[in-house]
This record gives structure tokens, C-alpha cells and sequence, in this order.
């Protein structure tokens, strides 16, 4: 993921984020893990020492120990991804495999060996359905008559971009306002968060400019991060560079669903031929039924962007803002 997973990584690594994570998706928003409960490790490594004494690691992008009462109760580790893994189930293993190796080699003598489980769950943040595989036997080709033998693993895997609301409301920290992101903007991409009270300003901002691959917002950071904890948030998104790309690719794909739409075909068959979520088709054809039989292209982005004109210029005014402050400082 490169630049996402380091910015994301950054986000998850605060344990009233991980915490929320672990709780909205593993327990469905129950406080089941607390954020002083959390523990965090030396760094991203599962680390063992092989047979030979020499150091080997597995790296995980985010893991913390979850105790209570001074004992471990699990280590959970997340692991971001932004494409498509059909290895994923094996990746797993050797994360999960170095984690309980470390704890055989972590035993001391005369000392009780307590041992602990460690539970990885995967954070898809892909706009695409996940098709990849998410058990070891989907995988490998185990014979009917192994089966009864074969340990198959499972990777869970949480498709972000796909929550629905019910689960995004049960976070509370500031994945939630990242959630929230990546399941509207993938049915809109001019979708626009309201204003809302973040805690961790510049790490959120940061995840927002990776996911979004928008290198100026990056501009806006220093700005947003004095301006206190409640923000607009679409200063981040709305003035992007390939903003006049994007509004010419979606009425490029509405002019296909115009044109289809007219030749009787059906929602699903545009839908498919043109790579397209059905809802997103609905949504057109909605918006040119009620334009009427001279419907184009540029009439239905502008029924379903009204404000895209006045957003794109407030995000302007905040970015001369911030260069005249920077000016006078």
C-alpha cells in the first residue's frame, strides 16, 4: 500500500483508534476492549529466534497486546489492504505462526508457560468487492481425502468501502469519519463529510490525502490543524488536482448509461457493461428521467453536484488563505 499503509498504520497505532476498530468490527460497537487495556509492542515485528539462533520477523502493520489484570488476553494485529490478495490466508499464517513462536521462545524457567491467542483481522480499504481468497483451502489444492486432515485457516477480511450504516455507527473514534469516507465517496466522489470533531488531527488528515491520492490537501494540513478540533472536512478533498478528470469520467459513464438506458436495457445489464455498482445506475437514471427526453450528460452530474461549484471555491478561498498567512509569517 505504500503511502497509504504508513499513513493509516499512523491512525491505527493510537489505541483509542485500535480499540474502536477492534470493537466496531470483532464485538459490533460493545466496548468489549478498552483503550488503557492495550499494550503496545516494541515495534511492527513478530519477531522468533530460529533453531540456527539466528533473529527472524514477520511484519505486521499494527499489533497490540490486549491484557487485563496484568495478564495478556490476546494480541490482535490489523493488517491494511488496498488490493486484492489471493495469498492472504497464507500471509496470515506466517504472521499469526512467528507470533506464537515467539511466545515457546519467550519462556523462562521454574515460570508458569501461559500462552495467549493471537487474532489478525484484515482491513480491505479496496473500492472493488473483495474476490480474493479467505481460507486456506481456497487456495491450496487439498484431495477429498485429505480434508479431514487439513487445518483451514481463515483471514477475515472487513471490506471498509462496503460497511454498512449500522456498522459504521458503531465506531466512535476517528475511524469512523474515515469509514463513512470510503463507503460514500465510492458511490460519490464528490461526497462532502460534514463537520465533525476529530482527535487526531493531521493523522486523520493524512489518511484522508493517502486514500483519496490527492497530493494537495496535503497543502491544507498546517492550516486545519490550528484551526481546533472541529472542521470542515471537505477543505481536504475539494480542490484536487484531477477534479475537471474526474467530473469528465463520470459524465463520460453517464452519457454510456444515457445512451443504454435508451435502448431498453435493464439496470443490471448497464451495470455490468459498464463496470458499474447498480445503485450508481439507478442514481443516473433517476436523474434522467426527470431531465426529460433532451437529457445530457453534463444535466444529470449537475443534478447530483449541486454544490460542487461553491465547494471547490471555498476550498480555493481556504487555500489563499493559507498562502497569505504564510506570506505574513
Amino acid at each position: 500500500m505504500g503511502e497509504k499503509d504508513i499513513s493509516l498504520k499512523i491512525l491505527e497505532y493510537y489505541s483509542d483508534v485500535f480499540a474502536d476498530i477492534v470493537n466496531g468490527l470483532m464485538f459490533e460497537g460493545r466496548p468489549v476492549v478498552t483503550e488503557d487495556a492495550l499494550v503496545d509492542l516494541p515495534g511492527p515485528h513478530s519477531e522468533f529466534m530460529a533453531d540456527d539462533h539466528t533473529l527472524h520477523e514477520q511484519e505486521r502493520d499494527v499489533s497490540k497486546l490486549w491484557t487485563s489484570r496484568n495478564m495478556i488476553l490476546s494480541l490482535v494485529g490489523l493488517e491494511n489492504q488496498s488490493d486484492v490478495d489471493y495469498d492472504m490466508p497464507l500471509r496470515l499464517i506466517s504472521y499469526d505462526g512467528a507470533s506464537y513462536k515467539s511466545q515457546l521462545l519467550a519462556d523462562k524457567e521454574n515460570e508458569p508457560k501461559v500462552r495467549y491467542p493471537v487474532i489478525t483481522i484484515v482491513l480491505y480499504f479496496g473500492t472493488r468487492r473483495w474476490t480474493g481468497c479467505t481460507r486456506l483451502s481456497e487456495r491450496v489444492n487439498v484431495s477429498d481425502n485429505l480434508r479431514p486432515f487439513f487445518n483451514d485457516y481463515t483471514a477475515r477480511v472487513y471490506e471498509i468501502a462496503f460497511l454498512e450504516d449500522e456498522q459504521i455507527a458503531h465506531f466512535t473514534s476517528d475511524f469512523r469519519i474515515l469509514a463513512e469516507y470510503c463507503v460514500k465517496s465510492r458511490k460519490d466522489p464528490y461526497y462532502v463529510p460534514s463537520p465533525q470533531v476529530i482527535r487526531h488531527v493531521e493523522e486523520l488528515m493524512n489518511a484522508f490525502a493517502a486514500l483519496a491520492g490527492d497530493r494537495k490537501s496535503k497543502l491544507l494540513l498546517p492550516l486545519l490543524a490550528k484551526k481546533g478540533d472541529s472542521m470542515p472536512l471537505f477543505n481536504v478533498f475539494e480542490f484536487r488536482e484531477e477534479l475537471g478528470k474526474a467530473r469528465g469520467l463520470e459524465e463520460a459513464l453517464i452519457g454510456q448509461v444515457i445512451k443504454k438506458y435508451r435502448r431498453g436495457m435493464s439496470v443490471e445489464d448497464i451495470a455490468r457493461e459498464t463496470e458499474s455498482e447498480p445503485e450508481t445506475v439507478e442514481k443516473y437514471i433517476t436523474c434522467i428521467d426527470a431531465c426529460g427526453p433532451d437529457c445530457a450528460a453534463s444535466d444529470v452530474f449537475n443534478m447530483l453536484h449541486p454544490q460542487e461549484a461553491a465547494r471547490r471555491k471555498a476550498a480555493e478561498a481556504i487555500i489563499r488563505q493559507d498562502a497569505a498567512e504564510s506570506v505574513v509569517s
